[in-house]
């Protein structure tokens, strides 16, 4: 079931994913095919093994798809109902976590993310939510078949391990940073509300003294300035 609102009671279980040794014949080594998205500041750059086929797409929001969100979907080659993808989101994401399996996940490259799934007999659903990112990037695989998810696990692992996301676009850490030196005095941290807009590369932050009550607002442009 999908909620406005992230689920943050993780019981973190850290698993470092990094490259494997491969053997000194280059011959020997796995062909990888880059595969990327870009609208505006939203952008999603990978590789994937040789038989893997991507397709960038834009699903707009509407009933069925509850959320508007752009990205790469992608999949093995003989497996045509094994569809997932790596989405950008414009508003935020979340699930319920009942029944979830959660694991923290620290990529090659040092970034961090969430992976939460869910066995339902011969399916199962998937998620990997990116930290730090400008704007929502998450992976989702809803309702593979199980067996290949037990069986592809570590192949998708290895492709999000690829993965860069956000271009040149603010994280939101440095964005908050930048938005809090101009703030006009000291707000508890839990006490913002933030936002990104992938089509200009701003972040807007909200300051509040109490609840619904906007004391400030500070917009961080994509070069780390603060917009009039």
């Amino acid at each position: 079931m999908k909620t406005q609102n992230k689920i943050f009671s993780l019981i973190p279980a850290a698993i470092l994913l990094f490259s494997g040794c491969t053997d000194a014949n280059p011959a020997a080594e796995t062909k990888k095919l880059p595969a990327e998205y870009s609208e505006g500041y939203a952008e999603i750059h990978m590789e994937l093994p040789e038989g893997w086929l991507s397709e960038p797409v834009w699903i707009a929001e509407s009933e069925d798809t509850g959320y508007a969100r752009g990205g790469l979907e992608f999949r093995p080659e003989e497996l045509p109902d094994a569809r997932m993808g790596l989405y950008y989101y414009p508003d935020p994401y979340g699930i319920c976590g009942t029944g979830v399996t959660f694991e923290e996940l620290t990529f090659s490259s040092g970034h961090e993310a969430t992976l939460a799934w869910e066995e339902l007999e011969d399916l199962t659903y998937v998620y990997v939510f990116f930290k730090d990112t400008p704007g929502e990037y998450l992976f989702e695989a809803h309702y593979i078949p199980t067996d290949f998810w037990h069986e592809e696990r570590e192949t998708i692992l290895s492709i999000l391990d690829s993965a860069v996301v956000g271009g040149n676009a603010l994280s939101e850490s440095e964005a908050f940073a930048i938005a809090k030196a101009e703030c006009t005095r000291n707000y508890p941290q839990s006490s913002r509300y933030s936002s990104f807009d992938h089509l200009t590369g701003q972040w807007t932050f909200e300051f509040h003294g109490a609840p619904g009550v906007v004391l400030q607002t500070v917009v961080v442009g994509p070069d780390g300035t603060i917009a009039p």
